[in-house]
């Protein structure tokens, strides 16, 4: 509206009214009655931002506010016509952008007849005053959320509550242009957990939830890391968001600003995080109230520390004084209330410490009782010593001490004390009687001490383990067997004492009964301290408590080496009893063949002389080997159990190496060997049995000759030490490895051999050599360079110097008689009696033949033999009775009785002694020596054999 239109639609007004009008700071207008603006002042167009050639007169009043004011103010002209204040508030935004809050007056203008003209609005601009009232509101909000959150702290709200009000204040400040959370740092000071952030979505709250702090963890992590303020305009860009910018702007969040929630101390407990859904910077406002919340959160967070600790402190605090009421009522302990007076004075005890004074309640509430008077004057000292720590620190360390009881005597305790906090004369005291635990202290020494000298009594090593199986002890033995210093018990020690191949095993069944609870038992070889393993035999077993649980291992250990070599020693003599058996077997069918063979022909045939002769000469032959076989069995036999009686004599040593050497010479000629006897002293002699000593010298050679391959050679040497004389018998043979050499001169060894038993024998040879040459006070041992080469026999005997003619003289035979005897033959085996009858006749004898003793009696009473020679085993009357009733009859006092039997052994020889008879013979008989025996019968009494 152009201004000559305002004074014309003003013209009926006075000039002070125009002038208002025009120069008012309010926006004024006239409307006519139809709505129509008659009149707009400059401050009206200035502040609605009309122009006037927008704007002119006629125009509608809607055309100066936005359509969304026009109810409001058609509301207010409404008022106003009717008669009432027209009034109304309102927020207008202009077509160029402008926007303002106006307060609007309407009055109802009417002529001097109340008819309607129109209306007068008065608009004025409240921006400003709106504003201010708006961020007065705000900042009141703002004050009251934080109150309202320390209250809700103060008042003990979980902390979830608290911090959710903090983030909606921040929020609601802001007008709901941001975003806010807070997120609180664990215990480790590692990560960030979620605290509060109602408004940000679930999916971005469980995504951070538990993020690592760091230089570069995002706005939070960073701020939390760093202790700093971080601002983060653009989140896609900014490279702190690097491992989340995705996850953010996913959530539709590209701005972020994050505050360290510091302690009272300084540290970081947590951050105030507050995000922008647009790229932006901080603005004052917010950058002045954010840190509010920041420190009013921090202040929160102390308080639920503050909080925490303090219920915790509580809690602590009743559950002490809960359990020190249980302590005292339970009576397991005595508890003392004192005062640190003169006396120390008792102020209150319970009847735990009264029992072990031995006072009654009643005692103690009419008399009382005190430190002093309780304690025995050889510990006033220590008790003196005590109460002043007591005094300096508020604390007695526990200390052992005895009171005296009521009776006079004492009774050992621990005792410790605290003062009452604040106080420094009074507080709580306990006593613990010791009684109890010093007898079982005694007893355990005294059983301890038992138990050592138990177990370093006992023979084998005894030693205990925790149960875990850490050794605790071992005994003495345990110490003298392994060579290590006492107290070096540990069980990495025991381990590498076991011999490497069975140390797996042993700590295998070892860890198996640890963790079973089994009995342990395990054989290993074990390190004696000379360094050599020994075989041990260990045992353990746990010891229990009432529960049955472990407490402990005790276990020993036996040195079963003896055993060990006594059972190796027993598997192998019954193998080699298994080989001999097998041998002998062997030995006795080789002459029997021929033997049951010659027998079968001469059953068959009627053989011509030439041809009986050489059957008699096989049978002979054959007989001759098996007898010296059984006689090599029973001699064994004699000898090795003590029965051979020596007929000691001095024998010249060259008569006893000429009749082995006269012995052997038929098996050396067969193999062709050589044998190389040096030069000896004539005049050495041995004192002992002369069929022994060359039996001795006979078996060396027979087995030199045996082991060595065809024309070997064998060297006979005699030597003399001191007063012993050494015979070597050396021989180029197969030589024996170290492990036969040990065993040479055990029964039934020998050396290797095929199965064509080119060698023969028994393997009781050299087992009898041995034990001759001991039964003679001498030695004897083997050597061998071993296998294939060769073998020494080196014999060692007394010896002493005779006349060299001596031993002829003692070497003189007896001369035959050379005359026909009649001899009486009884045996109840009819073969072996014509056998034995048919040899006597062909040497030139009168025969008489009997098979039972009784007709031997009838015709020795008829005859009167000269000879009688008597098998023992008789039916009805046994060879012994026989002799003594033979002896007995007249014209035989001077007979020869000669047992012929089976019975071997030294017992039966001289039971046949006892019985009368003159020699004992052994079946198989050599018939020559029974021809021999009887044609010495004209000398003088012959010596037994």
């Amino acid at each position: 509206m152009p201004a000559n239109d305002h004074h014309e639609a003003l013209g009926h007004v006075p000039e002070a009214a125009r002038l208002l009008f025009e120069g008012s700071a309010d926006c004024i207008a006239f409307l006519d009655a139809g709505g129509c603006l008659t009149a707009l002042n400059p401050q009206g167009r200035r502040l609605l931002q009309a122009r006037a050639e927008s704007v002119g007169a006629g125009a509608g009043w809607a055309s100066l506010w936005p359509s969304e004011n026009h109810d409001v103010i058609l509301g207010a002209m409404r008022a106003a016509t009717e008669g009432e204040g027209g009034r109304c508030e309102f927020f207008s935004r202009h077509a160029a952008g402008a926007c303002a809050w106006w307060d609007m007056r309407v009055t109802a203008l009417r002529d001097a007849f109340g008819v309607l003209q129109g209306w007068m609005l008065v608009a004025r601009d409240m921006t400003a005053l709106h504003e201010a009232r708006e961020k007065h509101r705000r900042a009141e909000a703002f004050s009251q959320g934080q109150k309202a959150a320390l209250e809700l702290a103060v008042a003990g709200a979980e902390l979830t509550e608290v911090l959710d009000l903090l983030v909606r204040t921040a929020e609601a400040y802001s007008e709901q242009a941001l975003l806010a959370s807070v997120l609180l740092l664990d215990d480790e000071g590692k990560r960030l957990l979620t605290g509060a952030g109602p408004s940000l979505p679930e999916a971005y709250n469980r995504a951070i939830d538990g993020m690592m702090i760091g230089p570069a963890a995002g706005s939070c992590g960073t701020a939390a890391f760093t202790a700093k303020p971080v601002f983060v305009r653009d989140i896609r860009k900014d490279p702190l968001w690097a491992d989340f910018a995705e996850l953010a702007v996913g959530h539709g969040l590209r701005s972020c600003w994050s505050y360290p929630i510091k302690s009272s101390k300084g540290e970081v407990v947590g951050t105030f995080a507050f995000y922008y859904r647009q790229v932006r910077d901080p603005v004052p406002k917010e950058a002045d109230a954010m840190p509010l919340l920041v420190h009013t959160a921090a202040l929160v967070l102390e308080r639920h520390r503050e909080t925490r600790e303090r219920e915790a402190a509580q809690q602590a605090l009743a559950k002490s004084e809960a359990k020190l009421k249980r302590l005292i009522d339970a009576n397991i302990l005595g508890i003392i209330e004192y005062e640190l007076d003169a006396y120390g004075t008792l102020k209150a005890v319970n009847d735990a410490f009264l029992d072990t004074v031995a006072y009654s309640r009643e005692e103690f509430e009419r008399d009382g009782l005190s430190w002093r008077a309780l304690t025995p004057p050889d510990f006033i000292d220590a008790n003196r010593k005590a109460l002043e720590q007591l005094q300096r620190t508020g604390v007695m360390e526990t200390f052992e001490k005895e009171y005296l009881r009521k009776d006079g005597s004492r009774v050992p305790v621990y005792i410790g004390a605290a003062n009452f906090e604040g106080s420094s004369t009074q507080g709580i005291a306990y006593v613990l009687d010791i009684s109890k635990m010093k007898e079982a202290e005694r007893a355990l020494r005294e059983s301890e001490a038992r138990f050592r000298t138990i177990a370093n009594a006992t023979p084998q090593m005894v030693w205990t383990t925790f149960r875990d199986g850490r050794h605790d002890f071992c005994n003495q033995r345990w110490y003298e067997f392994t060579g290590l210093a006492p107290g070096t018990v540990d069980a990495d020690t025991w381990v590498a004492l076991v011999h490497p191949d069975d140390r797996a095993s042993a700590l295998r069944d070892w860890q198996h009964s640890m963790a079973s609870g089994e009995p342990y038992e395990c054989e290993y070889r074990f390190r004696h301290h000379s360094g050599e393993y020994r075989w041990a035999l260990t045992r353990a077993l746990p010891v229990r408590d009432e529960a049955g649980a472990i407490l402990r291992w005790m276990g020993t250990c036996t040195d079963i080496q003896e055993q060990k070599s006594i059972q190796d020693a027993l598997r192998l003599s019954d193998q080699r009893k298994d080989e001999f058996l097998a041998m002998l077997a062997h030995e006795l069918r080789n002459p029997l063949a021929p033997i049951a063979a010659a027998a079968d022909l001469l059953s068959i045939v009627q053989p011509d002389e030439a041809r009986l002769r050489q059957l008699s000469e096989i049978i002979s032959r054959q007989s001759r080997h098996m007898t010296g076989l059984i006689e090599d069995l029973l001699d064994v036999s004699r000898v090795t159990r003590g029965l051979v009686t020596l007929q000691r004599e001095l024998v010249p040593l060259e008569a006893i190496i000429a009749s082995a050497i006269e012995q052997v010479r038929p098996l050396m000629e067969a193999r062709g060997h050589r044998l190389d006897v040096a030069p000896m002293d004539r005049s050495l002699s041995v004192a002992g049995d002369r069929k022994r000593l060359v039996q001795i010298i006979a078996n060396l050679l027979n087995n030199a000759a045996k082991y060595t391959g065809d024309a070997g050679l064998i060297e006979l040497q005699v030597g003399v030490e001191g007063n012993a004389v050494s015979i070597s018998i050396r021989d180029n043979g197969i030589g024996m490895p170290p492990a036969l050499i040990e065993q040479a001169f055990e029964l039934f060894t020998q050396g290797e051999r095929t199965s064509d038993r080119s060698q023969g024998g028994l393997g009781i040879g050299l087992a009898l050599v041995r034990r001759l040459v001991e039964l003679h006070g001498g030695t004897v041992r083997a050597v061998s360079e071993g296998a294939g080469k060769g073998s020494e026999f080196i014999v060692r005997l007394p010896c002493e110097r005779q006349p060299a003619e001596l031993g002829g003289n003692l070497s003189a035979r007896r001369a035959a008689a050379g005359r026909a005897l009649r001899v009486l033959v009884v045996d109840d085996n009819a073969d072996a009696a014509q056998m034995l009858g048919f040899h006597l006749e062909q040497v030139g004898h009168e025969v008489l033949i009997e098979y039972g003793a009784h007709s031997a009696l009838d015709t020795a009473c008829r005859v009167a033999p000269q000879v009688c020679l008597l098998d023992i085993g008789l039916p009805q009357m046994d060879g012994y009775e026989l002799a003594r009733r033979l002896r007995a009859l007249p014209g035989m006092e001077q007979a020869l009785l000669v047992a012929v039997t089976g019975y071997g052994r030294e017992q039966d020889r001289q039971a046949a002694f006892a019985a009368g008879f003159d020699r004992h013979f052994v079946k198989p008989v050599n018939f020559q020596e029974i021809a021999d025996c009887i044609a010495g019968m004209g000398s003088a009494a012959l010596p037994a054999v």
